[in-house]
């Protein structure tokens, strides 16, 4: 997948409309097996893989995959995006350019461990505006709770089996990956989860173990969001989590108003852009955020 043009006007006309909308009018799949309005397949089991190629109208595509902590207090996140965020998130790309054919896939993150009915929801990879409503297919199941940590690593799970890109096939370039969310790094991965949806021919596995695999293939990075219930009470946790396995891929993030610059700030800082440039995009607000996100 991966084909078609982005429209701003499009995307301006559906965030006016929906400004006024509960989040659960917006994303209103009340469980894991309701239809979605793309028609696309979203629980993870029933995905076989995801595709980004390359195309005529985007010859060098960037896969860029984007996993989002659906639990708890973390729903604020997919609310604010489809509301006004991802405008930012791919208008800014598409105009400061710092990759080249931005294709976009969304994951919806829960709580394997903890048994929530739908830990793994995966969008397509596009370049338009079905992004939108593959966003919204999203189940927020907002479950989790009790173990300090959240599925993460189910992400990084997927990035190695279940997708498969030109960018790598064709030239050996990373994609990037991003997860974001409010609790700890991973302690334990779903063995029965991880067998049942993603794959049966993996023996022994580990959030490690998967974060290793994954970051061959993809530029992982993890964003703290300190607003988050879980991370306003126990930072110091999270952080230090997460920094002894990613270290600087680590960012804090004290706003999550800022999320797509700050994407979009890592994006153009790992393909070389200089940190000086990076900030002369943006506003004085968003600089002092994103300075205490990547100098925490």
């Amino acid at each position: 997948m991966g084909y078609g043009a982005w429209s701003a006007t499009t995307y301006d006309s559906l965030s006016t409309s929906l400004s006024n909308k509960s989040r659960g009018a917006i994303y209103n799949r009340a469980s894991k097996d309701d239809n979605t309005k793309s028609g696309q397949k979203v629980n993870v089991e029933e995905v076989k893989f995801r595709e980004s190629r390359d195309s005529e109208e985007h010859p060098l595509s960037t896969p860029i995959m984007i996993a989002l902590d659906v639990t708890g207090s973390m729903g604020i996140i997919p609310e604010k995006l489809i509301k006004g965020g991802l405008g930012v998130l791919v208008n800014e790309i598409l105009q400061r350019k710092p990759i080249t054919d931005p294709h976009l896939l969304f994951m919806g993150i829960g709580d394997a461990v903890q048994h929530d009915r739908a830990p793994l929801q995966v969008t397509q990879f596009e370049s338009d505006n079905r992004i939108c409503d593959q966003l919204t297919d999203l189940w927020l199941e907002g479950g989790g709770g009790g173990n300090h940590f959240e599925s993460y690593d189910l992400a990084w799970a997927f990035a190695i089996y279940k997708t498969i890109t030109d960018a790598w096939e064709k030239r050996k370039e990373k994609g990037f990956l991003f997860t974001i969310g409010d609790e700890q790094f991973p302690k334990s991965t779903s063995l029965s989860y991880f067998n049942n949806s993603i794959t049966n021919d993996v023996k022994e596995v580990s959030p490690l173990f998967l974060l290793d695999e994954a970051s061959k293939k993809w530029n992982v990075f993890h964003i703290i969001i300190a607003q988050g219930d879980y991370a306003s009470r126990y930072l110091n946790d999270v952080k230090n989590s997460w920094k002894q396995h990613l270290n600087k891929r680590v960012l804090l993030l004290n706003d999550y108003n800022f999320l797509p610059q700050l994407i979009i700030s890592a994006i153009a800082l790992d393909s070389g852009v200089e940190f000086g440039t990076v900030m002369s995009w943006w506003q004085e607000d968003c600089v002092k955020i994103l300075n205490q996100a990547f100098f925490q």
